[in-house]
């Protein structure tokens, strides 16, 4: 069974509850504003110096989605382009069937 702690969303501040899931490299967030959503390590520390509008938008795009689907947060795996912008991060909706679970 799954342990969830306590912490202020990500997105919007409000007192969550997560579990983590992918060997511990994402937090998986039950937040009664944001609704769900799965966040990397590495997304949650870039989120952290966003603008707040950044968080905003994530967390607008987590309840619009249905409850067969949760925005995944992350930082994406592509190499930089000299010269060319890139995102830092990505919220990608994603089927729950296909999320890793908590441990």
């Amino acid at each position: 069974m799954p342990q969830f702690y306590k912490q202020k969303c990500v997105l919007c501040d409000t007192l969550a509850e997560y579990c983590l899931a992918d060997y511990d490299n994402r937090k998986y967030f039950s937040c009664p504003n944001c609704s769900e959503y799965q966040i990397t390590i590495a997304a949650e520390e870039k989120l952290f110096s966003a603008p707040q509008e950044w968080r905003d938008n994530y967390s607008e795009k987590a309840k619009s989605l249905n409850e067969d689907v949760v925005l995944v947060i992350r930082v994406p795996s592509v190499q930089k382009t000299e010269g060319l912008a890139y995102k830092s991060l990505t919220g990608e909706p994603t089927y729950r069937s296909e999320l890793p679970q908590c441990r």
